[in-house]
């Protein structure tokens, strides 16, 4: 889990404003802050990146809990309706 650029060193070049860059995605798993470290050699200290993988938006709803449940009419049933909503990589949505 975790961002989604490789734990492999990852080189680029300088362009002539002096500036490197590397394109990244997030895989399929919530979660972070991840570092991403930038290096030159002979120079310290690095520059380093915090990256978060957010979830997605709702893309399933099942049943989690409270399912098959029978009560005399008039009174409550015993346990909850309680059901998961997930994104598209299984990861829990919250605030739906």
């Amino acid at each position: 889990s975790g961002a989604g650029l490789s734990a492999v060193t990852q080189t680029a070049t300088t362009n002539s404003a002096g500036e490197a860059s590397l394109s990244v995605s997030a895989n399929a798993s919530a979660g972070g802050p991840y570092t991403v470290e930038a290096s030159v050699v002979g120079v310290a200290p690095t520059a380093d990146f915090s990256l978060t993988n957010l979830t997605g938006a709702a893309a399933s709803i099942s049943v989690s809990s409270g399912n098959n449940q029978s009560t005399p009419i008039s009174s409550g049933f015993t346990n909850p309706l309680v059901v998961a909503v997930e994104d598209a990589g299984g990861n829990p949505v919250a605030g739906e």
